[in-house]
């Protein structure tokens, strides 16, 4: 049983449509048709009836899908293993906003001690995304808001939450200002980045916002690089039915004799409800509460960064 064959198999019974399966996979419509046919030819059984709105999973094709599943989980997580079998040369770390800024620095300091040629690559988002990537073994270990619920992880460490830790106050000063670089192509998302930056700079570190340069000791310049929409979920009969609004940002922080530059990026997941549709009232939503989780990730990665002096 070839498992590219089970994979197909798996896109099309998840997304009930050999179109949106085949979208997901990257193929093309007839690429998939013919892989289930060859599929069910090599099984003897039919997998899936084929109805007016996509397809259904025949009695077979519903015995098959749990196999298949665990079958191609053990396969992802077999070649995972394999590939650093002779030495784990590469850590992927996941963790919430407030725990890459306030609990993650000592973890990160004891790693490069003991490991010091050990590559480290952090991934910031919120507790469920995470609790998903550390399901579908993308994600080494995970820092999370709250124990979790599925017995599949072990919670290795817990933390108290009167341990608070703010780094990024030495970097960003008392006074700032914010110098915000309008995109021609896109001024009015570019004016929402900067409502953000301001938020958490009088929100999280308590800083005082200047109206002139002269009188800053720190001048951010923030820059939207881009935003897009991304495509998650679709219902059954082919509309997007979940998007991901991701914002990618350029933010230069700028004291005396001292600059540092950060590209973050941030999403947020949301729903529509007619047909695929975005409102405007949701974009603007979408787009500054992913804007919010990106320059969230400039705090953290200051804070990194302080504790490698």
């Amino acid at each position: 049983m070839e498992s590219n064959l089970l994979r197909v198999f798996l896109a099309v019974a998840k997304k009930k449509s050999i179109t949106l399966g085949a979208k997901k996979l990257k193929v093309t419509q007839t690429n998939v048709t013919l892989r289930i046919k060859q599929f069910e030819k090599n099984l003897g059984y039919k997998l899936f009836h084929r109805v007016p709105k996509g397809i259904i999973l025949t009695k077979e094709g519903e015995l098959l899908l749990p196999m298949a599943t665990e079958i191609i989980k053990k396969l992802d997580e077999a070649h995972k293993v394999m590939k650093n079998v002779k030495d784990q040369n590469s850590l992927i770390i996941a963790s919430t906003f407030s725990n890459a800024s306030m609990r993650l620095i000592p973890f990160l300091q004891k790693l490069h001690i003991d490991y010091p040629d050990l590559q480290l690559e952090l991934i910031t988002d919120n507790t469920i995304p995470i609790t998903q990537l550390l399901l579908d073994y993308k994600v080494d270990i995970g820092f999370i808001n709250h124990e979790p619920s599925n017995n599949e992880l072990i919670v290795l460490n817990k933390f108290d939450n009167e341990l608070l830790l703010i780094e990024p106050k030495k970097e960003i000063k008392e006074n700032v200002y914010v110098d915000l670089y309008v995109n021609v192509e896109d001024p009015k998302n570019s004016v929402l980045i900067k409502d953000a930056m301001n938020k958490i700079l009088i929100t999280r570190l308590g800083s005082k916002l200047v109206k002139n340069k002269i009188n800053a000791q720190t001048i951010i310049n923030v820059k939207l690089n881009s935003v897009s929409m991304k495509e998650l979920q679709y219902d059954e009969d082919g509309y997007t039915k979940l998007y991901r609004a991701v914002v990618s940002v350029n933010v230069k922080i700028i004291n005396l004799n001292n600059v540092k530059s950060f590209n973050v990026s941030g999403n947020y997941d949301f729903s529509v409800d007619d047909e695929g549709s975005i409102n405007e009232t949701k974009r603007f939503e979408a787009i500054k509460n992913a804007s919010a989780k990106a320059l969230e990730q400039v705090l953290s990665k200051l804070a990194i960064l302080s504790f490698g002096k």
